[in-house]
Formats: C-alpha cells, structure tokens, sequence
C-alpha cells in the first residue's frame, strides 16, 4: 500500500471518529426508522462499481507524511474506533446520523461498517494496480 492510500485511509477513519464521538455527546436526533431502512447499504462501498472522487478536501491525502508516522497514526484512530464502539454499543450508535457527502445519512453502526469497506475497496484498487 502505497504512503497516499495508507494516508487517505487514516484521514477518513479520524473524519467519522470525530464524528460519532460529536454525535455521541450531542442532542444527534438520529433517523426515522423508515430513513434508516432507505441507507446505501455499506457493502456497495466495497464493490468499486462506481468511481468516486475524493469528495471533500479534508480527506485528499496530499502531503502525507513519512510511512511510519502514518502507520503509528493510524493504528492510534482505529483504537480509537474500537473504544468508541464498545464503550457506547451498537444500540447507541444506531441511534446516531451521520451525514457522508456521497451517500447521505448512516447510523453509527453503518458509519463503522462503511470504514472496513472503505479499506476493502482502496485494497481491490492496490490489487488492480499491481496487474
């Protein structure tokens, strides 16, 4: 995995991290049961049906810094999403909105199943650019 996906990856997961901890100690509403019914199932995300653009700065690995910083960071937001997912539970986190700017409002538990298939998906892409 090259520095700027190993980077990318990091950013988004410390983005909804940040997230869910905000919506985790907010007044987050959460979603009708009908809008949770109607979610982009998080296994799309995975397919690499569909290319999608960096849609936001904030995530755009540019500038990343060395290998190992990247990799320590890394590893210190994904403890970070485990603590947070235990601590809190997937009944509480059900009950949180989270907006993504491609595909609209997931609950916690989405948000967290949508990371691992994020990862999933730079993973087929590192496989593609190896053939």
């Amino acid at each position: 995995m090259c520095p700027d996906f190993r980077f990318h990856l990091y950013l988004v997961e410390r983005k909804y991290v940040r997230l869910l901890d905000e919506a985790l100690h907010s007044q987050n509403q959460g979603m009708s049961f009908v809008r949770r019914l109607f979610q982009v199932p998080t296994w799309f995300v995975g397919m690499r049906v569909v290319r999608v653009k960096v849609p936001e700065k904030a995530v755009e690995p540019l500038n990343a810094p060395p290998k190992e910083e990247v990799l320590e960071n890394y590893n210190k937001i994904r403890s970070e999403l485990k603590t947070l997912a235990l601590e809190h539970g997937k009944t509480r986190l059900k009950n949180l909105a989270i907006p993504h700017p491609a595909l609209g409002l997931f609950d916690g538990v989405n948000i967290v199943r949508f990371l691992g298939y994020h990862e999933l998906r730079h993973y087929k892409q590192i496989l593609e650019m190896i053939k």
